[in-house]
């Protein structure tokens, strides 16, 4: 593997957040999170809540099942399966977003209005990919999210209630991919 399993770990990249504060000296900040990069930014704030005066929470994606049947269930048996063949995970990769049709799909599903997707904007969300390493980074990290329980200060729902700032949650009721009922939850 090009990345150690911890380099996607949420304290391995709460430190890139922490490095980021420190090289800048900032303070008081109001902290946004979107989607799953929201568990490095908690994982970040727990480490060390005095630089942070507020929080934006947009859409997060609260993580997997953490019971381990349910791990290898469909279609969590599946992820296992392709997560832990690094090849496979790769050529599915590539495979689904070069694609024109299956990416068009793919990405139209995280879309409330379908429409906004068009031609030119599939090219351009396409065009990272073409980054040398950028497959098997992906499917790297896709095996990594799907594959491994973690347990840091934020996997802790107990430590939520040390939470002492501000919190703006905001979700979209017709998001399809962080359901309400995970706003709730939270």
């Amino acid at each position: 593997d090009v990345y150690p399993d911890m380099y996607f770990s949420r304290e391995k990249q709460a430190e890139l957040i922490e490095g980021f504060i420190r090289e800048l000296s900032l303070k008081d900040i109001i902290l946004f999170a979107h989607s799953y990069g929201w568990k490095a930014a908690l994982e970040a704030y727990m480490k060390n809540p005095k630089v942070f005066s507020g929080m934006v929470l947009i859409d997060v994606a609260l993580g997997f099942p953490q019971d381990p049947h349910q791990v290898f269930s469909p279609p969590w048996g599946v992820a296992w399966y392709i997560g832990t063949h690094p090849f496979l995970r790769s050529m599915i990769m590539r495979f689904v977003i070069t694609n024109t049709f299956i990416g068009k799909k793919a990405l139209e599903s995280f879309l409330y209005d379908k429409n906004t997707l068009t031609k030119e904007r599939l090219e351009i969300y396409k065009e990272p990919f073409v980054v040398n390493g950028k497959w098997e980074y992906m499917g790297d990290w896709i095996s990594y999210i799907t594959l491994h329980q973690e347990s840091w200060l934020s996997t802790h729902p107990e430590n939520y209630h040390q939470i002492n700032i501000p919190v703006q949650i905001i979700w979209g009721k017709e998001d399809t991919i962080t359901p309400i009922n995970q706003w709730r939850e939270l």
